[in-house]
């Protein structure tokens, strides 16, 4: 560990036993809840000192023909030492934090100022601070524990209490409802805390690029492994995609909700399956940057790693697989009157679960995952979900407008008819370097489609040579104005510059 990072170890532990220690004052609570209701505990509560008999030196319920609920209840109340010792720790260490630690903490941990100070407030701000309460609530621990230990240790219908016991169980009866009120407020105070921190946190890492798209950087988060477990758990089974800079929350919330969205009518519209996917969000000065995660597939799973070891036959099973995800595409959006779906299907897209990783062969009934799922393109009533700038926004600068103008929507347009998606397809192999196989798949799309009865023209090889030299004429001209883009923005405005970009992408 860093030497600034070595003093944040009791803070990372801390947060690390936090949530089992407040799991076990929630069930606390929810026994205090429930002995405020409950006939039996109103009756001992309110009756304590004609139902305990003296019997030497020690009293004993004289009714102790409890029912299985009141036994229960008063056992939560005043049993399970163990779990009173986790909380009475973690009571202990809200209490010992140093503001200026936490405060040094969280700006290495947390992006967002806003969040920041947010969770400091939280921390240590007022009566109702999660400090402030947890320093209450350890005297009335360190009072009950030897009997709450007694509680622990032997059945209710014949437990033998000191007078010293007695006088702890009528102190905390005393101020039950104060107790309850505490731990009510400590709860939803943590759970408040919870939700920005364990959202926001990062963990010291090294993020490793596993990729470019055209327009985005595909990311790993690779956490140091220390002696202590990671607050957050492991992260390094999900691939980030980083998204084009979000304007505002409003903007962010839409575009997660589209990011579920688009994954579950693929998976349980369609019959598409997609990795699992979750995303996170930061905010910086006047912008939210948004990542798109999706577990990772292992890189030799990935359909264009596969097609540069199949022969003929077995790359056409894989198309064939393809095309089949295509038309179920095609099917849900002719019969859906309001809703369309788009796709991009290229092979780098597409990932296959191989039965046998020793042997290049397809079957055909292996599992296919769709994993291209940050930019989910959805039309309802002809209506873009996604706003079409995201699209645009990675552009240089300068060429923005003229692609807003004359490009967009025909680059939109092509993710929706299936014809356009195959032709891409094809296209793609002069990129992966598989040329020889493109006659074959052209034969192969033009009679899957006429066998479906999708009613389109037949696909050329001139058509797709054609295409691909104008793509990638395309993308590479887009590719060199970034880096002009860039030199004018780091250069002569300076700037920082938002994008990563490839050195070179193969064509």
């Amino acid at each position: 560990m860093k030497a600034n990072e070595s003093s944040h170890a009791p803070i990372i532990e801390l947060f690390n036993n936090c949530d089992l220690a407040y799991s076990f004052k929630n069930k606390r609570l929810r026994y205090l809840r429930s002995a405020s209701v409950h006939r039996e505990m109103l009756y001992l509560r309110d009756n304590f000192n004609t139902i305990w008999q003296r019997k030497g030196d020690l009293y004993h319920l004289k009714d102790a023909d409890l029912s299985v609920q009141g036994r229960d209840i008063l056992q939560g109340l005043f049993g399970d030492a163990d779990s009173a010792q986790a909380i009475l720790k973690i009571n202990k260490g809200f209490a010992d934090l140093d503001r200026r630690q936490i405060t040094d903490f969280f700006r290495m941990h947390i992006s967002s100022r806003g969040a920041q100070k947010n969770l400091t407030a939280i921390l240590f701000e007022g009566d109702d601070s999660l400090v402030n309460l947890a320093r209450k609530q350890i005297p009335y621990f360190e009072q009950y524990m030897p009997t709450m230990k007694k509680f622990s240790e032997i059945d209710v219908a014949t437990l033998s209490l000191s007078q010293r016991d007695l006088d702890n169980i009528l102190h905390f009866l005393s101020r039950f409802d104060i107790i309850q009120q505490n731990l009510s407020i400590d709860v939803l105070r943590y759970k408040e805390f919870g939700r920005d921190f364990f959202r926001l946190y990062r963990e010291s890492a090294t993020i490793d690029v596993v990729g470019y798209g055209e327009i985005s950087t595909v990311m790993q988060l690779n956490k140091k492994r220390h002696v202590r477990p990671d607050i957050v758990g492991s992260e390094s089974k999900w691939i980030w995609k980083k998204m084009p800079p979000f304007p505002g929350r409003d903007d962010v919330d839409r575009y997660l909700k589209l990011y579920d969205d688009y994954r579950n009518i693929l998976t349980e519209g369609i019959g598409i399956a997609v990795p699992m996917q979750i995303a996170r969000f930061f905010r910086h000065d006047d912008y939210y940057q948004v990542y798109a995660g999706q577990e990772r597939v292992k890189a030799e799973s990935i359909g264009n790693v596969i097609i540069k070891i199949l022969d003929e036959s077995n790359a056409i099973r894989l198309l064939q697989m393809i095309l089949k995800k295509l038309c179920d595409v095609h099917m849900f959006n002719l019969k859906s009157e309001t809703m369309k779906i788009g796709i991009d299907a290229q092979l780098s897209n597409w990932a296959l679960v191989m039965k046998n990783r020793t042997k290049a062969e397809v079957g055909g009934d292996e599992e296919i995952l769709y994993i291209d799922t940050s930019s989910p393109m959805m039309r309802i009533n002809g209506t873009e979900q996604l706003n079409p700038e995201i699209f645009i926004k990675s552009a240089a600068s300068f060429l923005r407008p003229v692609i807003r103008r004359f490009f967009l929507q025909q680059v939109l347009d092509r993710y929706y008819d299936m014809r356009a998606v195959a032709i891409d397809v094809i296209a793609n192999l002069h990129k992966e370097k598989r040329a020889d196989l493109i006659n074959s798949f052209i034969e192969t799309t033009n009679e899957y489609f006429a066998g479906k009865n999708i009613n389109a023209a037949e696909i050329t090889r001139k058509e797709i040579d054609a295409y691909y030299s104008n793509d990638a004429f395309i993308w590479k001209f887009y590719q060199a104005s970034r880096k002009i883009d860039r030199f004018l923005t780091e250069k002569i405005a300076r700037k920082r510059y938002m994008f990563r970009i490839p050195e070179k992408i193969e064509r």
